[in-house]
């Protein structure tokens, strides 16, 4: 029987929780930052041939994108030269706040209240750690793999229901969630004092 270092495993998809989106964030930015004109950028996509696996896996989700969250924002502001100037960047904070908020709920009210609270609020942060959260808990067997071309959110609310009835799978889930969001927050804080430091 193979052992795990569940450590490791909630160590890496916590890090990540970080790390995939401030990728996309950099690769947005230097899309836009080398395009010439409007129309340039706009037929521009995301070149993911040397990207790892998991960070693939991660944007085909489909939920974090700031490439074309950039795009319609040069379509609807019509102010290419302003984006390009000072685009948009990853917020460690924004993400460290609502990383507290989530293991907060998650110890206070379990993984059903966590689950609700991610789908209600729908923010770039929330969207993150429901990627994670199904990510990990189909590598660990909790639940099945949720594939990239399915909605995410309605899929995994379904497999935390089917967990209802298996409270050691259930447990298993919360203290591997929690482990992953306390390294997501260290990640978070480590990100901030590197931009303050900057």
């Amino acid at each position: 029987m193979n052992k795990i270092n569940l450590d490791k495993i909630c160590a890496e998809y916590g890090m990540d929780l970080l790390t995939f989106p401030e990728s996309l964030y950099n690769e947005a930015k230097k899309i836009l930052q080398g395009s010439n004109n409007k129309e340039d950028f706009e037929g521009k996509n995301y070149d993911d041939s040397d990207w790892r696996e998991s960070l693939k896996e991660f944007k085909n989700y489909n939920l974090i994108n700031p490439l074309q969250d950039l795009k319609n924002r040069v379509r609807k502001d019509n102010q290419f030269d302003k984006l390009k100037e000072k685009p948009s960047s990853f917020n460690s904070s924004t993400f460290e706040t609502e990383i507290t908020k989530a293991l907060g709920i998650l110890v206070e009210d379990g993984p059903f209240a966590y689950m609700i609270w991610l789908k209600s609020q729908d923010r770039e942060p929330h969207r993150a750690m429901l990627i994670q959260t199904a990510r990990i808990l189909a590598e660990l067997k909790v639940i099945e793999k949720i594939e990239t071309n399915e909605n995410l959110k309605e899929r995994i609310e379904k497999a935390f229901l089917n967990l209802s009835g298996k409270l050691p799978k259930l447990l298993f889930a919360k203290t591997v969630l929690e482990k992953m969001l306390i390294y997501a927050r260290y990640k978070a804080k480590a990100m901030e004092n590197k931009v303050s430091e900057g």
